[in-house]
C-alpha cells in the first residue's frame, strides 16, 4: 500500500540541514521509499550533496555498501538531533554497520565531508527544511 502512494514520484525530496555549529547541507536527497531506503546511494557515480535516510521512531539502524563504490561516512543521528558517532564505508561492502545506540536518522556524505565541515560527535542537527 505505502509503495502505491510513491509510483510514479520521479522528483527527489531534498533537505536543508542546519547544524549548531553554523554549516548548511543544502539539496540533501532524502531517502523516502523503501525503493529509495534500500538502494540509497548504490550505482551511482558521484554521492551529490548526501543523502538523508529518516524514520519517525528510534531505533538501531544499519547501513551498507552493497553496489556502492564510492567512499562513503554514515552519522548516526539521535532522535534529539546530536551526532552520535560517525564511520568510514567500505566501498561494494555488504557488511552491515550497525548504530551503537536507538537513531532516527542517518546522513551519508563522500568522505572526508564531515570533517571539512566540523560535523563530528559533539555537533546536533537543529533544524531540517525537506521539500519535493
Amino acid at each position: 500500500m505505502l509503495l502505491s502512494l510513491f509510483a510514479g514520484v520521479t522528483q527527489a525530496e531534498t533537505c536543508l540541514l542546519e547544524f549548531d555549529n553554523g554549516v548548511v547541507l543544502y539539496d540533501i536527497e532524502l531517502a523516502v521509499t523503501p525503493e529509495t531506503m534500500a538502494s540509497g546511494l548504490s550505482n551511482r557515480k558521484t554521492a551529490g550533496q548526501g543523502m538523508l535516510f529518516s524514520w519517525l521512531e528510534a531505533d538501531y539502524r544499519a547501513v551498507w555498501m552493497k553496489g556502492t563504490s564510492l567512499p562513503l561516512s554514515a552519522a548516526f543521528i539521535g532522535i534529539e538531533g546530536s551526532v552520535q558517532s560517525i564511520i568510514d564505508l567500505e566501498p561494494l561492502s555488504e557488511e552491515l554497520r550497525w548504530s551503537v545506540f536507538p537513531m532516527t536518522d542517518v546522513l551519508e556524505l563522500e568522505q572526508g565531508q564531515f570533517e571539512e565541515y566540523g560535523i563530528d560527535t559533539e555537533t546536533v542537527l537543529m533544524r531540517r527544511n525537506c521539500k519535493r
